[in-house]
């Protein structure tokens, strides 16, 4: 089986509660590694990421930094030649 090639990368910011309703779906679906960088959620939002997208890799930053430089944190981590940053709001086409 051919190694993937691309990554998903979500920067996330008290936002389990929307990739749960908005990409769940997608994220279940997509054969691809995924990365969730949590900028620095006040709520509990890293322990409900863990625990709902289990395949997932979760980056919890220790303070907020930016939509940008937890972007740049996730591309740094990915180990695939190309990178999908989405939004925790998008939601696929049913």
């Amino acid at each position: 089986m051919k190694p993937p090639s691309l990554s998903l990368i979500i920067i996330s910011y008290n936002s389990a509660g929307i990739i749960e309703q908005c990409q769940r779906e997608l994220l279940d679906a997509m054969p691809f590694p995924t990365l969730i960088v949590d900028n620095a959620s006040p709520n509990q939002s890293t322990t409900v990421l863990k625990k709902e997208f289990p395949r997932a890799e979760i980056i919890a930053l220790e303070q907020n930094i930016g939509y940008g430089r937890a972007a740049n944190v996730g591309l740094r981590k990915i180990k695939t030649p190309y990178a999908l940053l989405l939004n925790p709001d998008l939601t696929a086409p049913s």
